[in-house]
């Protein structure tokens, strides 16, 4: 949708986040307010840099949160917006509970 793919994770049929790949230029400031502004859900959004990596391998630019623990995160091509539920999502795959035995149902 005008010069963007756009990628959108659902959870329980919701976005949760969103992704804008920019296929024909670098991602103006105007267009990563417009975004901010379009993920908002009432949340004012406060900038980062503090938190872009001191080796920037991954050419971040910009980073964004809101209070309620949501980010953005602007590359040159790329806008990635994640929800707070997003993040704690991830962050549940990536670290699971274990099974722990249980004697329920005898």
């Amino acid at each position: 949708m005008n010069g963007f793919n756009i990628t959108v994770t659902l959870i329980n049929g919701v976005s949760a986040g969103e992704l804008y790949r920019c296929t024909g230029h670098i991602i103006t400031d105007a267009e990563a307010s417009d975004f901010l502004s379009a993920n908002s859900e009432g949340y004012a959004w406060y900038e980062h840099p503090e938190e872009i990596p001191q080796k920037n391998y991954s050419g971040i630019k910009q980073i964004w949160k809101r209070p309620n623990g949501s980010t953005a995160v602007l590359t040159g091509t790329t806008f990635e917006v994640k929800s707070i539920d997003l993040i704690i999502a991830q962050q549940n795959a990536a670290n699971p509970k274990p099974v722990v035995p249980t004697t329920q149902g005898f």
